[in-house]
């Protein structure tokens, strides 16, 4: 399995079209992520 964080560093954050693109992405593949905001689930 492969892993890896990432950082947005986006003052205002993930914005719905690229977090719809991530889940259409991710949809492809047998995948799991999760997005986190302060450690936070």
């Amino acid at each position: 399995m492969r892993e890896c964080d990432v950082t947005i560093k986006n003052r205002a954050g993930l914005h719905t079209r690229p977090a719809a693109s991530i889940v259409k992405l991710a949809a492809k593949f047998q995948s799991e992520f999760f997005i986190m905001k302060d450690d936070l689930r």
